[in-house]
């Protein structure tokens, strides 16, 4: 049921997650949204991509989702516009209120040095962000983990890779 294309990761801690890849919003907000049904708390799930202008608009016209307290939609340098969904929100919000400027390569690092995933696997991501796909993230025990995998694998992914012994 699981599958990825990614390599497998050198496990070097006792820590977990799950990073599902979504090629719609509407897709990557549904998986979300089932985790958190599901009992996955906040501080546990994140999600991030780019998305369409259409999206920007209607995302502007809603008020903040209570499911998703910490979200934030950043327009980058090349005009192109990203969706951060949870913990990493913070991150993101102190590096451009720093002054810093983000892309999405950077936001991708911040992301991955949060949840502790090995670096090597940045480049695979950062190319499908670039092919306007979207990120979900799930970090917590290892039952936790392969639970929120099965969640996420119902068939509208691209694919679902458990990291496990890595991420915070």
């Amino acid at each position: 049921m699981l599958r990825s294309a990614l390599p497998k990761p050198v496990l070097t801690h006792d820590r977990n997650c799950c990073v599902a890849l979504f090629s719609r919003c509407t897709e990557a907000l549904g998986a979300l949204k089932k985790l958190i049904a599901k009992g996955f708390s906040g501080d546990k799930i994140a999600a991030f991509g780019t998305i369409s202008p259409w999206m920007v608009s209607y995302l502007s016209q809603l008020d903040q989702p209570p499911e998703f307290p910490r979200s934030m939609v950043l327009t980058l340098q090349n005009n192109e516009s990203v969706v951060v969904i949870g913990f990493p929100a913070t991150s993101v919000s102190r590096e451009r209120d720093n002054g810093n400027a983000l892309d999405k390569t950077h936001i991708l690092s911040l992301l991955f040095t949060e949840m502790d995933i090995p670096v090597a696997n940045l480049h695979d991501y950062a190319s499908a962000l670039a092919h306007r796909q979207l990120l979900v993230l799930v970090r917590g025990s290892s039952p936790e983990v392969e639970k929120a995998a099965e969640l996420l694998a119902t068939g509208t992914e691209i694919e679902v890779a458990v990291y496990e012994g890595v991420c915070t």
